[in-house]
């Protein structure tokens, strides 16, 4: 799917909330939900889309980064060839174990920024920033000394498990959002760009396992949605909500009959049968 738009007038705030219904098995969207690249005025991303849709249509088969009880029948309603979607529970934390049991259950948000009053742990990537950690104004460093934990790199698999992290501020990248199902772990989600806007759309009102927080986002906003995910009511109900899930992503990976399991174990089988073909000139 590409919509190519006559011009840059086409990008209004008007034409971004138009309802969408013609997404099979994907309902209420609004063209502002979908990503970019695919409603543009520019030919590169244009050609980029109509390239990558031949590649898929050609491939033997395609895998996808979820599972089935997450995505319902939109596999089947949007993929007109062979789809497996393997995902599963995530690894337990053994990360800095000694800081994060030290701070108890469900205490901290991960990147909350601090100004809340809420414990954060803040990773800040080197070449995303101008400087290093070390750049964070000193001020701010000698307020947040006791309730934060600053790191250039984390195993986030891991750190997410932890019982001590107790809510995650994202730009909701898709291997995010199934990095927090399956820890168990509700989000303030925070989209940016690509897939972002589209993924905090299912997060926020589909599933109703996050909260949103606004492209111009203020201070104040910040502080209400961290407090919300941490002690409110809707975060109580999403905390609850996302466990759910977290079984559900737990029981397609290592149950017997887990259908991420099940796919797992058919990809391979035709891989081997493929291979095979090939070697036989089929």
């Amino acid at each position: 799917m590409v919509v190519h738009l006559a011009d840059e007038s086409c990008l209004t705030k008007e034409y971004l909330d138009t309802k969408i219904d013609w997404i099979p098995s994907m309902r209420n969207l609004r063209q502002k939900d979908i990503p970019a690249v695919i409603h543009t005025t520019n030919p590169d991303d244009i050609n980029f889309m109509l390239h990558e849709t031949d590649r898929a249509k050609r491939a033997y088969a395609i895998i996808l980064n979820t599972f089935d009880d997450h995505e319902n029948d939109r596999g089947d309603s949007v993929f007109g060839l062979a789809h497996y979607q393997i995902s599963g529970q995530c690894s337990l934390c053994q990360l800095w174990e000694h800081n994060c049991d030290e701070r108890g259950t469900a205490c901290g948000v991960r990147l909350g920024f601090g100004g809340n009053g809420e414990r954060f742990f803040w990773v800040i990537r080197p070449d995303l920033v101008a400087g290093d950690v070390a750049m964070v104004p000193p001020e701010f460093l000698a307020k947040t000394a006791d309730r934060r934990m600053l790191v250039s790199w984390c195993p986030q698999e891991k750190f997410m498990s932890h019982p001590a992290i107790g809510g995650f501020l994202t730009h909701c990248g898709w291997n995010l959002i199934l990095e927090s199902i399956c820890a168990g772990v509700h989000m303030a989600c925070w989209p940016f760009f690509t897939e972002h806007q589209l993924n905090c759309k299912f997060y926020c009102d589909e599933w109703e396992i996050g909260i949103e927080i606004s492209a111009d986002v203020k201070r104040k906003e910040v502080q209400a949605v961290i407090r919300e995910l941490m002690d409110g009511e809707k975060g109580k109900k999403m905390k609850s909500k996302v466990k759910e899930w977290q079984h559900l992503a737990k029981e397609a990976m290592e149950d017997k009959h887990g259908s991420s399991k099940l796919n797992f174990e058919l990809v391979v089988n035709k891989l081997l049968v493929r291979e095979e073909e090939i070697m036989l000139g089929k």
